[in-house]
């Protein structure tokens, strides 16, 4: 199928699929797709694009991906279901919207990138009255070809202070415009003296914001009759997750470590009439401190020469009461 929309659409390749018996069945599926390239806010850049920039300055390129998918669905003794697949997409100009290290975004492209991964989820009937449920995920991120990104605060402060020190001993000498794997690279302004100093980091082989090598829950549940009226349900869930970073610029100062959380609800339900439910919850009930997402503050490093950084803490440990009731 292809979507309406001319500026993005997929075109579905192919898919194979069969039932190999009564309790097993696999699927492959694969299709490859783009997204058109497009300026950075219209209107907005026209007003404030300088002139010495050329055309296409704040255009993105198309973004084109090919993606395969093989699945597994196993029933067994009808007590219990896996389910498996496995993916892999190749991405070429993967569309980005990047912090400017101003005050706002701009959509980018990365030159290559590719990502796979390995997903399985089972639910299983333990007893009459005990149910769980698992998942566990496996995924790998890597930019092939990404000579654009963000450069951390550290290495763009460490080039200002090398230079400043290079033209106090050493005016004559060649510039330093480079630490690690990012670089200063210089616009000289047509008609001016002026000089547009952009750093970029070239992030090729690295992974991706928010990318995990695995994350998996486990789900156990339990319901039962208290009487011929009342029934209790009560569930507990752990949800895990490896290390990942959440910043764009992938700064090692701002990693979020791996992490565990727990989820409990325990309700008590009208089972006669199905009418009322009362129920107590708990969420991230250990108190784990989460960073969901974190960046530089704006102009802290470029104008005020400080390392600065913010990030939103995802919910503390919450507890809840609920009730509701049927008219």
């Amino acid at each position: 199928t292809r979507s309406n929309n001319p500026d993005n659409w997929f075109d579905f390749i192919g898919n194979d699929g069969a039932k190999i018996n009564n309790e097993l069945i696999y699927n492959n599926n694969n299709c490859s797709g783009y997204s058109t390239g497009d300026p950075n806010i219209p209107g907005v850049c026209e007003l404030t694009i300088p002139t010495f920039y050329s055309p296409g300055t704040f255009q993105f390129e198309d973004e084109e991906a090919l993606a395969f998918e093989l699945g597994l669905k196993a029933r067994i003794a009808d007590r219990a279901e896996v389910n498996m697949a496995y993916f892999y997409t190749d991405i070429e100009d993967l569309q980005l919207s990047i912090f400017d290290g101003g005050v706002g975004f701009n959509v980018s492209n990365a030159g290559l990138a590719v990502t796979q991964g390995l997903e399985i989820e089972g639910r299983i009937f333990l007893t009459e009255h005990w149910f769980m449920n698992a998942s566990l995920a496996w995924m790998e991120f890597e930019y092939k070809d990404y000579k654009d990104g963000l450069c951390t605060s550290t290495q763009k402060m460490t080039i200002y202070a090398l230079e400043k020190e290079r033209l106090a001993n050493n005016p004559t000498g060649d510039s330093i415009t480079s630490f690690e794997n990012c670089s200063i690279f210089i616009t000289e302004v047509p008609g001016s003296n002026t000089q547009i100093r952009t750093p970029l980091a070239d992030l090729t082989g690295e992974t991706n914001q928010y990318v995990s090598d695995y994350s998996g829950s486990i789900s156990i549940e339990y319901q039962n009759n208290i009487n011929d009226k009342l029934l209790f349900k009560g569930g507990l869930d752990f949800n895990f997750t490896d290390d990942y970073n959440p910043a764009q610029n992938l700064d090692p100062e701002l990693q979020q470590k791996s992490y565990r959380t727990f989820n409990i609800r325990l309700a008590i339900i009208d089972d006669a009439n199905d009418q009322w439910e009362v129920a107590v919850m708990g969420r991230n009930i250990t108190d784990e401190k989460i960073v969901g997402y974190a960046n530089d503050v704006p102009l802290s490093s470029g104008l005020f020469g400080t390392k600065t950084s913010y990030g939103f803490i995802q919910r503390p440990e919450s507890w809840a009461l609920q009730a509701k009731y049927n008219f």
